[in-house]
């Protein structure tokens, strides 16, 4: 909660969900590592300064995805309720464990939206 103060316009949530989070080990690259305790809120947001794209994802104080879209990524569903993206900027990957498979759907055609759209805003 709280109310965050005056803040400006600088970004704006376009999209929210909740989902777990989970990072790959980075020693192994194959098992997958929870960085959240539980489901938590995950939101596309618009940086008008930057003009660009961001999922970021808060677990209390802590910020466990800021990642910047990029046209070049790609979410990838592996299961009915989990997906993945891989940022390279952070060199990690991360992925999303949703409660229903319309969730995970919804977040996959926000992924492909946004990333249309950063691909445009570059050119």
């Amino acid at each position: 909660g709280g109310s965050g103060g005056s803040g400006g316009m600088g970004e704006q949530p376009i999209f929210t969900t909740r989902a777990h989070v989970f990072q790959i080990d980075p020693s192994t690259k194959k098992n997958w590592v929870p960085a959240s305790k539980q489901a938590v809120t995950v939101s596309y947001f618009y940086d008008v300064t930057r003009n660009s794209y961001r999922i970021i994802s808060v677990d209390g104080a802590k910020v466990i995805i800021n990642s910047t879209i990029t046209p070049n990524m790609t979410f990838t569903k592996t299961s009915q309720k989990f997906g993945q993206w891989a940022d390279s900027r952070a060199n990690t990957v991360f992925g999303l464990g949703f409660s229903s498979e319309l969730q995970l759907t919804k977040f996959a055609e926000k992924f492909q939206e946004v990333r249309e759209a950063a691909r445009l805003a570059r050119d």
